[in-house]
């Protein structure tokens, strides 16, 4: 009982992907176009408007957003190309917000999303952080749930038009 885990309907251990199948590197120019279409896609799963300058500007400059010190964006791949995207952008010296979280609906419930979070605390520690903050929407719940089980707590929710975001924010041991 108590250490027996529930499985997951749907799921099995093959679905989960293989580390040792994924690279992820540092973003690179040649990875514009499929940034964006991640971006699109997750947008649109949400009924989001995906090309507001204040909002997703970053995304059509990421080597000056994410190119300073103590920022980075990542790449995920397995096979052909980018399947997955983060992001870390410096704060201050004591806090980074991660950024542009998004798996390809393909590679979703794989454990990759679990990989990429955990790639961008190990910078984050690197750099010096204490604490990490970042957004979400109510209809993420899967990112809701997967900040919590990493220790990140709720710090509040605001509204963006019919969505509620969820603010968090981890503190770094």
């Amino acid at each position: 009982m108590g250490g027996r885990r529930k499985k997951e309907v749907g799921r099995t251990k093959s679905d989960l992907i293989d580390p040792a199948e994924i690279v992820i590197r540092p973003f690179k120019d040649r990875d514009n176009e499929e940034v964006w279409r991640l971006h699109v896609e997750a947008q649109e799963e949400l009924g989001l408007p995906y090309d507001i300058p204040e909002r997703d500007g970053d995304l059509k400059q990421i080597p000056e957003a994410y190119g300073q010190p103590g920022s980075r964006f990542w790449i995920a791949e397995a096979g052909a190309g980018p399947i997955a995207t983060a992001a870390i952008r410096r704060v201050n010296a004591e806090t980074a917000e991660l950024k542009r979280m998004r798996v390809s609906s393909k590679y979703r419930r794989r454990g990759l999303a679990q990989h990429m979070l955990l790639t961008a605390e190990r910078f984050c520690r690197d750099q010096g952080y204490s604490r990490i903050v970042l957004d979400t929407t109510s209809q993420q719940e899967a990112a809701r749930r997967l900040y919590s089980k990493n220790g990140y707590r709720t710090t509040g929710t605001r509204a963006l038009g019919s969505l509620t975001i969820f603010d968090y924010e981890k503190v770094l041991s």
